[in-house]
């Protein structure tokens, strides 16, 4: 029998607790700060009354908390009752320096730490198919692999405490890029008359298709699901943040994710903190003025359907940087190229240009010429220009590529610069 603690029920946590409740061979003991979560935990589960009552016996410690703060209070509650042999399981997005450091800490007692990145987000911990980056330990303990089996699918062993934490942090860059360029797109596509319908069709048939499009946009965006009760505006900006800093500290630039931590932080000041993060696109809508003045002439010489393809391909320029982008920064974590490529297409960052990128790695006659990227983006920012709606990660994604050219040179395939990491 698998004696599992587990530390905060939040959005995440509650699902991924309860599946652990109704698993075979698994006792679980909750807790979280907040009494009332506690009370929505049903049985068999053990209510806990403190961090250390719930880790008393355990042989593992699941903590799954909001930031890198609150892993350290977990871990410095649990550190007065820890005991040798224990293990202890991070699934916090946080910084790779405070997954290390609590590593650290709590080898001194004896106990063995494993850092866990989540993805595929509420529907993966509801039904038990979390993607799971886990660094820190070779293979997963017999003892904990039941309450694995319960949450997760797929389950891909990464290297370093600190390489897990950073691949969720790169997955969420992915993430959040992609669903600001979309609701740019779909924003810019609106304003010429094009359905939302018309383009996200588009982006499906011609290269843009992503976990983000079938899992955000097309179930959330196009039917306006976007109140409470879903991975938050203010978690994705933290994530954003953490993103950030992280790139910061590789001295590394992070234009996309400085432009998408942008977007989410004008979507806060217009009220949506706690609204599902794909309310953006109502925020988009209404800087741009969408439905507030008369639709855009379609440019002289394009039919409406040379307008979609042209928004299609540039979305699909932007996929194809940011994974670069993604990729490229991973090698500075000793994650190798195709090893990277391989773990975000598994996890909710997947996308056509990841399929293309590893294909492109396994020694198959898959190329991306940049300077096609940069024609297809100066397309789409002429159309912003046109119908004047802002177009900015669009504005990024052609200054990015100009960069890559600047430094690469023309003839420049842009899965060959994920090699050049330092």
């Amino acid at each position: 029998m698998a004696r599992v603690a587990f530390i905060g029920l939040g959005a995440m946590g509650l699902r991924m607790a309860k599946r652990l409740a109704q698993a075979d061979g698994i006792e679980v003991a909750v807790y979280d700060i907040d009494p009332a979560r506690i009370a929505d935990m049903p049985a068999p589960a053990r209510r806990a009354t403190s961090i250390a009552d719930a880790a008393a016996d355990a042989d593992g410690i699941f903590s799954v908390v909001p930031a890198d703060k609150h892993t350290r209070a977990v871990v410095t509650e649990y550190l007065e009752v820890a005991k040798p042999g224990q293990i202890f399981v991070d699934f916090s997005t946080i910084g790779p320096a405070t997954v290390d450091e609590v590593a650290r800490q709590l080898s001194s007692k004896g106990v063995r730490t494993i850092a866990a990145g989540m993805t595929k987000s509420l529907g993966g911990a509801d039904n038990g198919t979390l993607s799971l980056f886990i660094g820190g330990l070779d293979q997963i303990p017999e003892v904990l692999r039941p309450a694995f089996d319960a949450i997760a699918a797929d389950l891909m062993m990464v290297g370093s405490h600190g390489a897990a934490k950073a691949l969720k942090l790169v997955n969420n860059m992915v993430v959040a890029t992609l669903d600001v360029v979309m609701t740019e797109a779909l924003t810019l596509g609106l304003q010429y008359g094009i359905a939302y319908e018309v383009l996200t069709d588009a982006l499906q048939a011609q290269g843009g298709d992503s976990w983000t499009l079938q899992n955000h946009i097309i179930p959330h965006v196009l039917p306006d699901i976007l109140g409470p009760g879903f991975f938050s505006t203010r978690l994705l900006m933290k994530d954003m943040k953490l993103y950030v800093e992280f790139a910061k500290s590789q001295d590394l630039p992070a234009f996309f994710a400085g432009n998408s931590l942008a977007a989410y932080r004008g979507a806060i000041a217009h009220g949506f903190s706690e609204h599902y993060h794909m309310v953006i696109a109502r925020w988009y809508e209404r800087a741009a003025r969408v439905g507030e003045r008369p639709v855009t002439a379609l440019p002289e010489g394009l039919d409406q359907a040379a307008v979609v393809s042209r928004l299609a391909a540039g979305v699909a320029a932007v996929q194809a940087l940011v994974t670069a982008d993604a990729v490229r920064i991973l090698g500075r974590m000793d994650v190798a190229p195709k090893d990277a490529a391989f773990y975000l297409e598994s996890g909710s960052a997947g996308n056509d240009s990841l399929g293309e990128m590893v294909r492109a790695l396994d020694g198959n006659e898959a190329k991306t010429d940049v300077r096609r990227l940069l024609a297809d983006l100066d397309a789409v920012v002429s159309l912003a220009e046109d119908a004047a709606v802002p177009g900015a990660v669009f504005e990024i994604g052609r200054h990015t590529a100009l960069a890559l050219l600047d430094r690469f040179g023309p003839e420049l395939d842009l899965w060959q610069t994920v090699k050049a990491v330092r």
